[in-house]
């Protein structure tokens, strides 16, 4: 058997499902018009005032700023002390930068936190065109160089969740003179999609019922009820939001092969949404250079609100663990 041959047959399908999840996710989050993100503002203000109302239980003293960049404003909170090492936050897709609520104590200990809130998705981000939005990899890393650049940030940590740790893979790849560590949580773009996950997404679009909304709810947040709580109300009202974001192929053998900082990947037992848990592990480990894996037990996709002591035990442990993160000292 021609094995190359093979493993381009299996990532060309990988992609495929990859596209048809994405267009079906976009059929699915589309309930406003196609330059909108948002249905009406009565739909935005509601957005806005879940978000704040998390942003009240934040646990530790922030700031906000707004970025400006040439693809839009950014909204990121700041916190930790101005003396600490940087740690950008990138959140998953349909949570925002909230998702780190609890895990923000124990890493503004150690470092100046930045959580930013993604362009294109729900949340105090702003798109200046849907246009000209981040679809692709080549965008997002032009616009965190934006960000870091008016952040005064040379050099950071970065930790990323999802569809952010896509993002800060590709990042790490394209720019690895810019990040120290990289640790990520159930990130897309390892592990090839499955077709219980496009089956699942293309159902609902097809059935687009309250039950069936409710359920696919639960499965992407796992069966955590802490997490369903924290997180249902907000991904129930961003169903009906159309999101400008990137579509998060399958990262390539020789795309992995180019992250060179110490990599931490983060798995949840129960994480259904990204794939293949053996096989993400699997790749990680033959093609990312510095990567160690741990499987998370009992977590799903949100493992960082499913199990945050132990996230945060194990991220705190790795992003420390050396002295090298003196360099980042402003």
């Amino acid at each position: 058997m021609n094995t190359t041959s093979t493993s381009r047959k299996d990532h060309a399908l990988s992609q495929s499902m990859y596209q048809a999840v994405l267009l079906a996710t976009g059929i699915l989050l589309s309930g406003c018009a196609s330059s909108q993100m948002y249905r009406s503002p009565e739909h935005e203000a509601k957005i806005i005032s879940i978000y704040d109302s998390k942003l009240a239980q934040w646990p530790v003293p922030f700031d906000t700023l707004r970025v400006p960049t040439r693809f839009g404003t950014t909204h990121v909170t700041v916190s930790g002390g101005k003396d600490k090492p940087p740690l950008v936050l990138l959140h998953a897709m349909g949570v925002t930068s909230m998702m780190w609520k609890d895990n923000i104590e124990s890493l503004s200990r150690h470092f100046r936190t930045y959580a930013v809130d993604g362009l294109g998705d729900i949340g105090k981000s702003r798109l200046y065109d849907t246009d000209e939005s981040l679809d692709d990899a080549d965008r997002v890393q032009e616009w965190l160089n934006e960000l870091l650049d008016s952040l005064g940030i040379q050099k950071a940590c970065f930790a990323g969740a999802s569809l952010g740790g896509w993002s800060a893979m590709h990042y790490a790849a394209r720019e690895p003179n810019r990040v120290a560590k990289l640790a990520l949580l159930g990130p897309m773009g390892i592990a090839s999609v499955s077709l219980k996950v496009v089956w699942r997404i293309l159902s609902l679009v097809w059935f687009p019922t309250e039950s069936k909304k409710r359920d696919m709810i639960e499965w992407a947040l796992s069966t955590n009820r802490r997490t369903r709580e924290t997180f249902s109300e907000h991904m129930w009202v961003a169903m009906d939001c159309r999101g400008f974001l990137p579509t998060p192929w399958e990262l390539s053998d020789e795309e992995l092969m180019q992250i060179k900082a110490p990599t931490l990947l983060l798995l949840g037992e129960r994480d259904e949404v990204i794939g293949s848990a053996a096989e993400a592990k699997e790749r990680a480990e033959a093609f990312i250079p510095n990567a160690r894996v741990k499987i998370i037990t009992e977590a799903g996709h949100m493992m960082n609100t499913d199990l945050p002591d132990s996230v945060n035990a194990v991220l705190v442990k790795f992003l420390t663990e050396d002295s090298s993160l003196n360099a980042l000292m402003r």
